[in-house]
Protein backbone atom coordinates (compact mmCIF):
# COMPACT_ATOMS: atom_id res chain seq x y z
CA UNK A 1 0.00 0.00 0.00
CA UNK A 2 2.65 2.31 0.86
CA UNK A 3 4.22 1.79 -2.57
CA UNK A 4 1.02 2.57 -4.23
CA UNK A 5 0.15 5.94 -2.33
CA UNK A 6 3.76 6.82 -3.37
CA UNK A 7 2.97 6.48 -7.39
CA UNK A 8 0.01 8.06 -6.56
CA UNK A 9 1.05 11.06 -4.79
CA UNK A 10 4.01 11.45 -7.44
CA UNK A 11 1.31 11.18 -10.29
CA UNK A 12 -0.78 13.94 -8.62
CA UNK A 13 1.90 16.65 -7.98
CA UNK A 14 3.40 15.44 -11.24
CA UNK A 15 0.00 16.82 -12.45
CA UNK A 16 -0.23 20.08 -10.61
CA UNK A 17 2.98 20.55 -11.11
CA UNK A 18 2.38 20.58 -15.07
CA UNK A 19 -1.30 22.88 -14.48
CA UNK A 20 0.78 25.54 -12.61
CA UNK A 21 3.42 25.64 -15.61
CA UNK A 22 6.21 24.79 -12.83
CA UNK A 23 9.07 23.14 -14.93
CA UNK A 24 9.36 19.86 -12.37
CA UNK A 25 8.82 16.26 -13.84
CA UNK A 26 7.60 13.91 -11.08
CA UNK A 27 8.66 10.39 -12.06
CA UNK A 28 8.45 7.05 -9.85
CA UNK A 29 10.70 4.11 -10.02
CA UNK A 30 10.80 0.65 -9.36
CA UNK A 31 14.20 -0.81 -9.45
CA UNK A 32 12.89 -4.61 -8.87
CA UNK A 33 14.48 -6.79 -5.99
CA UNK A 34 17.62 -5.37 -4.97
CA UNK A 35 20.20 -8.20 -3.30
CA UNK A 36 21.23 -5.80 -0.58
CA UNK A 37 22.37 -6.93 3.12
CA UNK A 38 19.35 -5.65 4.72
CA UNK A 39 17.07 -7.18 2.13
CA UNK A 40 18.59 -10.51 2.04
CA UNK A 41 19.20 -10.98 6.11
CA UNK A 42 14.99 -9.77 6.37
CA UNK A 43 13.70 -12.15 3.76
CA UNK A 44 16.09 -14.76 5.35
CA UNK A 45 15.14 -14.51 9.01
CA UNK A 46 11.65 -14.93 7.57
CA UNK A 47 12.97 -19.10 7.07
CA UNK A 48 14.65 -19.06 10.79
CA UNK A 49 12.85 -21.74 11.96
CA UNK A 50 13.58 -24.26 9.33
CA UNK A 51 17.57 -24.77 9.96
CA UNK A 52 19.97 -24.21 7.03
CA UNK A 53 17.31 -22.11 5.03
CA UNK A 54 17.84 -18.60 6.59
CA UNK A 55 21.57 -18.97 4.88
CA UNK A 56 20.31 -20.91 1.48
CA UNK A 57 18.16 -17.68 1.21
CA UNK A 58 20.64 -15.30 2.25
CA UNK A 59 23.69 -16.58 0.53
CA UNK A 60 22.61 -18.45 -2.79
CA UNK A 61 19.05 -17.29 -3.65
CA UNK A 62 19.08 -13.56 -3.42
CA UNK A 63 22.52 -13.35 -5.02
CA UNK A 64 21.25 -15.32 -7.55
CA UNK A 65 17.96 -14.78 -8.48
CA UNK A 66 18.01 -10.57 -7.61
CA UNK A 67 20.00 -7.29 -9.03
CA UNK A 68 22.90 -6.31 -7.18
CA UNK A 69 23.26 -2.69 -6.49
CA UNK A 70 24.74 -1.59 -8.82
CA UNK A 71 22.06 -2.74 -11.43
CA UNK A 72 19.25 -1.92 -9.12
CA UNK A 73 20.84 1.90 -9.01
CA UNK A 74 21.23 1.92 -12.52
CA UNK A 75 16.95 3.08 -13.12
CA UNK A 76 17.67 5.91 -10.63
CA UNK A 77 21.07 7.18 -12.79
CA UNK A 78 18.96 6.54 -16.00
CA UNK A 79 16.25 8.97 -14.91
CA UNK A 80 18.30 11.41 -13.45
CA UNK A 81 20.71 11.52 -15.95
CA UNK A 82 19.14 10.18 -19.10
CA UNK A 83 18.29 12.89 -22.04
CA UNK A 84 15.56 11.06 -22.91
CA UNK A 85 12.39 13.45 -23.62
CA UNK A 86 9.89 10.51 -22.70
CA UNK A 87 11.42 10.92 -19.56
CA UNK A 88 10.49 14.54 -19.19
CA UNK A 89 6.83 14.39 -19.07
CA UNK A 90 6.44 12.06 -15.65
CA UNK A 91 5.27 8.68 -15.16
CA UNK A 92 6.01 5.38 -13.48
CA UNK A 93 9.47 3.40 -14.92
CA UNK A 94 10.62 0.20 -14.53
CA UNK A 95 13.41 -1.75 -14.66
CA UNK A 96 17.19 -0.35 -15.65
CA UNK A 97 15.81 0.81 -19.39
CA UNK A 98 12.92 2.65 -17.95
CA UNK A 99 10.14 1.34 -19.63
CA UNK A 100 6.95 3.07 -19.12
CA UNK A 101 4.22 0.81 -16.99
CA UNK A 102 1.49 2.13 -19.03
CA UNK A 103 2.80 3.18 -22.23
CA UNK A 104 0.09 5.37 -23.86
CA UNK A 105 1.64 5.12 -26.62
CA UNK A 106 1.98 2.03 -27.54
CA UNK A 107 -0.96 0.76 -29.37
CA UNK A 108 -2.43 -2.40 -28.18
CA UNK A 109 -4.53 -5.03 -30.13
CA UNK A 110 -7.18 -5.88 -27.42
CA UNK A 111 -9.78 -3.50 -27.30
CA UNK A 112 -10.71 -4.59 -24.20
CA UNK A 113 -6.81 -4.05 -22.94
CA UNK A 114 -7.43 -1.22 -24.18
CA UNK A 115 -10.92 -0.15 -22.26
CA UNK A 116 -9.11 -1.62 -18.88
CA UNK A 117 -6.01 0.02 -18.98
CA UNK A 118 -8.04 3.51 -19.36
CA UNK A 119 -10.10 2.52 -16.58
CA UNK A 120 -7.17 2.22 -14.72
CA UNK A 121 -5.17 5.05 -15.44
CA UNK A 122 -9.15 7.06 -14.73
CA UNK A 123 -9.04 5.37 -11.19
CA UNK A 124 -5.28 6.28 -10.66
CA UNK A 125 -6.48 10.26 -11.06
CA UNK A 126 -9.52 9.87 -9.02
CA UNK A 127 -7.57 8.56 -5.55
CA UNK A 128 -4.41 10.45 -6.43
CA UNK A 129 -6.59 13.08 -5.79
CA UNK A 130 -8.49 12.18 -3.05
CA UNK A 131 -4.95 11.21 -1.28
CA UNK A 132 -3.33 14.20 -1.99
CA UNK A 133 -6.48 16.22 -0.43
CA UNK A 134 -6.73 13.49 2.78
CA UNK A 135 -2.59 14.33 2.64
CA UNK A 136 -3.23 18.04 2.67
CA UNK A 137 -5.82 17.66 5.65
CA UNK A 138 -3.73 15.37 7.50
CA UNK A 139 -1.06 17.80 7.23
CA UNK A 140 -3.31 20.93 8.12
CA UNK A 141 -3.76 19.03 11.32
CA UNK A 142 -0.38 18.94 12.13
CA UNK A 143 2.62 21.50 13.32
CA UNK A 144 3.41 21.24 9.52
CA UNK A 145 0.32 23.39 9.03
CA UNK A 146 2.63 26.64 8.79
CA UNK A 147 4.22 25.35 5.83
CA UNK A 148 0.97 23.63 3.92
CA UNK A 149 -1.47 26.64 4.94
CA UNK A 150 -0.92 28.47 1.47
CA UNK A 151 -1.25 25.10 -0.90
CA UNK A 152 -4.92 25.13 -2.18
CA UNK A 153 -6.71 21.76 -1.64
CA UNK A 154 -8.85 20.27 -4.69
CA UNK A 155 -12.00 22.06 -6.29
CA UNK A 156 -13.72 19.16 -5.03
CA UNK A 157 -12.38 18.44 -2.01
CA UNK A 158 -14.62 16.81 0.89
CA UNK A 159 -14.23 18.97 3.84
Amino acid sequence: RAKLCNNLFAFELNRRLRNENWPVVVNTLHTGSVATTSAATALGDLFRGIPGLPFLVRNVYVPLLWRTPYAGSSTLLYAALSNDTALRTGGQYVDALCQPLLDKDNPVDSKIVQEKIKALQRADEKWATRLWDVSLRLLQASPARDVVRNVPASPHATR
